[in-house]
């Protein structure tokens, strides 16, 4: 119940709620296969998910644990994968702390 609550207040809010929006377009635990400068080796990534629009596209990463550097540096580095993928498009990023209902910008490298 709890968890649902908070969820809820996170929905209320917006932003977050126009990344859920039945009117966009958007991949959930999607796999990139692909190395970024923040790790060079080749791994699947899979960031929570990817909104596409026309001119932008916004990661979002939802985190239920307390704010860490590691977690900017993940975002950035699905930002930067994105960022190869389509390079004419602004790539948007932001983590989610649900239980505090944080919603954090990160800025590419």
């Amino acid at each position: 119940d709890l968890l649902l609550q908070r969820l809820n207040k996170g929905f209320a809010n917006p932003l977050v709620s126009s990344w859920f929006s039945p009117d966009v377009q958007s991949l959930n635990e999607c796999s990139i296969i692909g190395h970024a400068e923040s790790n060079p080796s080749n791994v699947t990534h899979r960031p929570d998910r990817v909104i596409l629009s026309d001119n932008a596209i916004t990661v979002v990463d939802y985190k239920f644990a307390r704010p860490v550097t590691d977690h900017h540096q993940q975002v950035q580095g699905y930002m930067e994968l994105l960022h190869k993928m389509y390079p004419n498009l602004q790539v948007n990023g932001y983590l989610w702390y649900v239980y505090s209902n944080t919603i954090t910008p990160i800025q590419p490298k």
